[in-house]
């Protein structure tokens, strides 16, 4: 069963990788993978298009 994220959680894991300009380190931080972190990308970039 895939692990459920808060929306909370999702911004500030991209919110970090933002500031420091390293998916990798922002990933490793926060113990997400890479696969879910370039999703929640595509998502938060969807969310402000609309």
């Amino acid at each position: 069963m895939a692990k459920r994220w808060s929306v909370r959680y999702k911004m500030a894991v991209l919110e970090f990788a933002t500031g420091i300009e390293s998916d990798a380190n922002s990933c490793r931080e926060f113990s997400v993978s890479r696969s879910t972190f370039y999703s929640w990308r595509l998502w938060r970039g969807r969310v402000l298009e609309a």
